[in-house]
């Protein structure tokens, strides 16, 4: 029905779930299994059997690089930032994390704290993303599921990601040292939550601030280059997709045979890699055979 698929049992197809429910979204459990042997690019990195860890690829979420380039500037004002949905009356919402916070540390000093449901015009998302700027730590708690913006868009503001969660994986975590320069909480412990943040120095913050700096560049897309740039989001998605395609090979699927097959009809594309015309090549072929 499928020879392209069938031909591997689909271990060679490629699917990308750029919406927070991930793989979930397939349908179905019927619809999952048929594709349960692919590839999953999804930006949803909490484990179960939608995302498995060491085999699916976590990618981060688009944020505009306006955010990153006026940060630098920003003072900030607040020590604690959250906006988003509570939905207090959905205990099963956020696992009740957002509702417990809003609860207890709403009146906390310096802890800024909004509830909002509605989508963000463009002044309400300029206030959102001017309010992460202007705060030391920024909440991501989980919302429907694990997964949360706020992670990424932290970083782009250089505001320390308090990450509460207990299942969930992170965009590149091989290249991206996030528990050097964000804060993890279980659940379970968010009513030490004000401890918690109290408890780092103001040496520790310019510490976590100056090298979350560093790797804003790796969770980046520039979509404005015709050039695949080193380090940044693309860069780190093309060496996931490398190391898929050398772990085909090392599983007896036969990769080569079928790159040896299509080299001759590989079509050349605008992508361009910053090493040698081999990496170039091997990178094309890669995303031919994969997509």
């Amino acid at each position: 029905k499928w020879p392209y698929f069938d031909r591997y049992n689909g271990k060679d197809h490629v699917f990308l779930f750029s919406q927070g429910h991930g793989a979930k979204l397939i349908g179905n459990k019927e619809n999952f299994h048929h594709i349960s042997n692919s590839l999953f690019i999804t930006v949803n990195g909490e484990v179960s059997e939608y995302y498995r860890p060491y085999h699916d690829i976590i990618i981060p979420v688009f944020v505009s690089k306006e955010i990153t380039s006026i940060t630098s500037n920003a003072i900030k004002k607040n020590d604690v930032f959250f906006q988003g949905a509570v939905k207090f009356h959905t205990p099963s919402y956020s696992n009740g994390v957002r509702q417990y916070i809003f609860k207890h540390f709403d009146n906390l000093e310096k802890w800024l704290l909004i509830e909002r449901t509605e989508p963000l015009d463009d002044q309400l998302f300029e206030e959102f993303q001017q309010n992460m700027r202007s705060s030391t730590f920024c909440l991501c708690p989980e919302g429907i599921h694990a997964f949360t913006p706020r992670i990424i868009e932290s970083i782009h503001a250089n505001c320390i990601p308090v990450i509460i969660t207990d299942f969930q994986h992170l965009p590149y975590e091989k290249y991206i040292p996030y528990e050097q320069f964000s804060i993890f909480v279980n659940t379970i412990d968010v009513s030490i939550l004000p401890s918690i943040i109290q408890s780092y120095t103001i040496k520790d913050i310019e510490h976590k601030q100056l090298l979350m700096k560093q790797y804003v560049h790796d969770i980046t897309y520039h979509s404005d280059s015709d050039k695949i740039i080193e380090k940044d989001a693309i860069f780190h998605l093309l060496q996931e997709l490398n190391n898929y395609a050398k772990s085909l090979r090392e599983n007896n699927v036969n990769f080569i045979k079928a790159i040896n097959n299509r080299q001759q009809n590989t079509v050349k594309t605008n992508i361009l890699y910053t090493s040698s015309n081999s990496d170039t090549e091997k990178l094309h072929l890669i995303i031919n055979f994969l997509i």
